[in-house]
């Protein structure tokens, strides 16, 4: 009985390494991978507060220009949907409890509330979106994967304006016209250097950490 015990164990081990994909039949990798992925996640948020920092403000609007954008878009590239989400999300949580992470070391919840708090939760959305469209159901094909990687932070930015245009509009009670020159129009040109960066980073970027493009 013992033997037949011991041979029914080893099959299914047997059968598990047959079936598991490269990389997942180990608990030791498995692990690994999970550490990375909490480690990135909280990398990104860091850099996210960072983007903050290098702030240059405009005349015109309360919106300045920061590289936060530029560290969302890769967050969305490197991690998947829940991670990616999270990464954000830990930003913008310890700027409500109190740490000067948002631009020009502001903080609190009345920033969320404040003319640029769209852009803010709008870049909550976009990495997900972007992360989405990256990840979700992607093939092994390079070229689709770097289709997947443009579309995807064109989108994300579209979201983050989508978001944070009509939302400066409202609180301000600018006409749309004057939203649109002031907190769109004006960012645009580096938004799009950001877009190119964020997909050259990341394509030796993801095959650097997770051996894949």
């Amino acid at each position: 009985m013992t033997d037949l015990r011991i041979l029914a164990y080893s099959t299914e081990i047997s059968m598990c390494t047959a079936i598991a994909p490269e990389g997942d039949i180990m608990p030791e990798n498995h692990t690994l991978n999970s550490m990375r992925t909490i480690v990135l996640t909280a990398v990104m948020a860091a850099l996210i507060a960072a983007g903050a920092f290098l702030s240059f403000p405009l005349p015109f609007t309360p919106v300045p220009i920061t590289l936060q954008t530029l560290f969302v878009l890769v967050a969305g590239l490197f991690l998947t949907p829940v991670w990616a989400g999270l990464s954000v999300f830990l930003y913008l949580f310890a700027g409500i409890i109190g740490l000067p992470v948002f631009a020009g070391g502001n903080r609190g919840f009345s920033v969320i509330m404040g003319p640029s708090g769209g852009f803010l939760i709008g870049m909550f959305v976009a990495a997900i979106v972007l992360s989405l469209i990256v990840h979700v159901g992607k093939g092994k094909n390079k070229s689709r994967s770097i289709i997947r990687d443009v579309v995807g932070v064109i989108v994300a930015t579209f979201v983050i304006y989508g978001v944070g245009y009509p939302w400066i509009v409202v609180v301000l009670n600018w006409e749309w016209k004057v939203g649109l020159a002031r907190a769109v129009l004006p960012f645009l040109p580096g938004d799009t250097a950001k877009m190119i960066v964020a997909v050259l980073v990341a394509i030796p970027g993801r095959r650097i950490l997770f051996k894949n493009a």
